[in-house]
């Protein structure tokens, strides 16, 4: 079958989200299945030289890529300062309109809807007696105003499948009589996409990091719509350890740049001297992956939030697990969705500096332990959490819905 995947971020960018796209759409392909990526006709990102392919190092012309057309007003200082939620208004519904006709005048049937997408959604509503595909609604983050929550209360009956990453997000669609067609799928990861062949000490060599040190790491960006992800309260467990361990060294791997400078003074408050931590601005994704696997300890140190919470899916927690590596994460009910503590993970207290470097002490003094959480956690990323086995299972409720608007088959 051919499928139109359809998002309104433009593509290529540095969040992990638009990457999370690109492996996606992959997926499709890989599952024998041809697949187009749909998204607005925006001008791309002034810092990213490279191609689509190039930049998420993905294997090229896999499946199609189309930009269509949509209206951009002009970026001024007023725009920008007063007016940036009617560029966006403007942007959004223009290219929804032309997305909506292309789907139409194509006759394409199985429509792969992103969380952003829910202009297109109420235009697939109201055109539904003409034009009714497949349609698959992706979820990643919940209405979080008056005007999204508006839009999936006009049109989310239009829906045949929805997608959410994790319960909480399913339990909010259950509440609103949607129970029937959720199904909750987690992000994955693809493991070809990690070198296993390369020894850690030879990754260290060729990416600069010190041989000898005891690395504790963070690799992805470092903020989520400007929310914190728990780097300071990192730096101040290592500062906490390096009273008593002189062989620690953190490494924080994804950007933004401009925050590393500010981490930068915050390590020299916590008393980390310059050659105990390396911060470093955004890499390539199988970059970024050597890193990790160069890690001796991947840390996920999330403070409590509503979104991080009971939202985040975050992409982080299944490449940490795909790197034999021992994790540290924060006990989370996201992250409680996918890890056990003690079994593949080790949990800490949200917000405690002190708890992460208690954490963090017992997975390098405990070896058995660090050893048992490192092959557990990659275990189960390998049977369950992959980007391939995702898509199957969209692919089978996509088939399955053509027969039956009962319950989604288990």
């Amino acid at each position: 079958m051919l499928i139109s995947f359809v998002t309104k971020i433009r593509m290529p960018e540095q969040r992990g989200v638009s990457r999370m796209i690109a492996v996606m759409c992959q997926a499709f392909f890989d599952n024998g299945h041809k697949l187009e990526l749909l998204q607005p006709r925006i001008p791309p990102v002034k810092t990213i030289k490279e191609n689509f392919w190039d930049y998420y190092q993905l294997a090229p012309n896999r499946y199609v890529l189309k930009s269509l057309p949509c209206l951009i007003l002009p970026e001024t200082l007023l725009t920008e300062r007063f007016f940036s939620h009617l560029r966006y208004f403007v942007m959004s519904w223009s290219y929804s309109l032309g997305l909506v006709l292309y789907l139409f005048t194509n006759k394409r049937k199985y429509v792969h809807l992103f969380t952003e997408c829910k202009e297109i959604l109420v235009l697939l509503k109201l055109i539904k007696l003409i034009y009714s595909p497949t349609v698959v609604y992706e979820v990643h983050i919940l209405p979080g105003n008056f005007y999204e929550r508006l839009l999936e209360k006009i049109a989310l009956s239009r829906v045949d499948i929805i997608v959410t990453t994790t319960h909480k997000m399913a339990e909010y669609y259950t509440k609103k009589n949607f129970a029937g067609k959720i199904e909750v799928l987690p992000n994955s990861i693809n493991l070809q996409d990690f070198d296993y062949q390369t020894s850690k000490s030879e990754l260290r060599k060729g990416l600069k990091l010190p041989s000898e040190k005891i690395i504790v790491g963070y690799g992805g960006r470092f903020l989520t719509n400007n929310m914190e992800k728990g780097i300071p309260e990192l730096i101040s467990a290592m500062g906490i350890l390096k009273k008593e361990n002189k062989k620690l060294f953190l490494v924080c791997v994804g950007g933004p740049e401009e925050q590393i400078e500010k981490y930068r003074r915050l390590a020299k408050e916590n008393n980390l001297a310059k050659d105990d931590y390396y911060f470093i601005g955004h890499v390539p994704p199988k970059t970024l992956y050597k890193y990790m696997r160069a890690f001796d300890v991947c840390a996920m140190p999330f403070p409590w939030t509503e979104h991080y919470a009971y939202i985040m899916a975050p992409l982080k927690m299944f490449e940490y697990m795909a790197t034999k590596n021992p994790i540290i994460a924060t006990d989370l009910p996201s992250v409680k969705e996918v890890l056990i503590d003690r079994e593949t993970a080790l949990l800490a207290e949200p917000g405690s500096p002190e708890s992460l470097a208690l954490g963090i002490k017992e997975l390098i003094t405990n070896k058995k332990l660090a050893e048992t959480i490192a092959t557990q956690a990659f275990q189960t990323v390998s049977q369950k959490y992959t980007w391939r086995h995702r898509a199957k299972r969209v692919l089978s409720l996509i088939t399955a819905s053509q027969y039956t608007d009962q319950s989604l088959p288990k």
